[in-house]
């Protein structure tokens, strides 16, 4: 509508649609910006309401990148001090043990039956020959330079009239002793025990 300037007032003079049309075109024309001005709100009101959820869905997304990688990350496997000592003690002696006089053999007949069962990891240890006795499960070398696991059945502490100790070995399985006289050289080492069948993948 047009303004026109009256002695410092301002008249509001009528526009052509409100001096035709009446009351009823100023009506639909009220309802016409109520409307609009609604649908302008209601517009406003969804574009914050899409902004909260934006945003929302920003956070949530930004947690999950955080927490995310720390679900994932595998934590490192720390092993006791007592442990760690334990096993350095157990290498220290498996890599000395011919220090104290411990040896290692393996089972590698069925001379010995279940007594020690072929494949089975011997523990020995070098015995004073006083110590040795009948009963003992010895390992020797003998003369073609194998290493044998029998069992003493007898003790001759005179040998030949020499002052020496022999001993006759049997394996429990055999039927017979064996052919030599064994001497306290030829011994390698007393039995203490022994582990069945950890050397057996290396049997044939």
């Amino acid at each position: 509508m047009d303004r026109k300037e009256w002695g410092g007032f301002a008249e509001q003079f009528p526009s052509p649609e409100e001096l035709f049309h009446g009351d009823d075109w100023k009506e639909a024309r009220r309802q016409e910006k109520d409307c609009q001005k609604e649908a302008e709100q209601g517009f406003m009101q969804q574009r914050m309401q899409k902004e909260v959820n934006q945003k929302e869905d920003d956070n949530v997304q930004e947690q999950v990148l955080i927490e995310e990688p720390a679900s994932k990350r595998k934590k490192p496997k720390f092993f006791s001090a007592g442990f760690v000592i334990v096993l350095l003690a157990a290498a220290l002696i498996i890599t000395n043990l011919s220090f104290f006089h411990i040896h290692l053999f393996c089972m590698m007949s069925e001379s010995m039956g279940d007594a020690i069962p072929k494949g089975s990891l011997i523990i020995s240890y070098k015995a004073p020959i006083e110590k040795l006795e009948t009963g003992d499960v010895i390992t020797y070398r003998n003369r073609d330079g194998l290493l044998i696991t029998h069992e003493i059945v007898s003790v001759i502490e005179n040998y030949k009239k020499s002052g020496c100790y022999t001993f006759r070995t049997k394996g429990r399985a055999n039927v017979s002793m064996d052919e030599e006289e064994i001497t306290y050289g030829m011994i390698e080492g007393k039995a203490l025990f022994y582990i069945p069948y950890v050397g057996k993948p290396f049997v044939k």
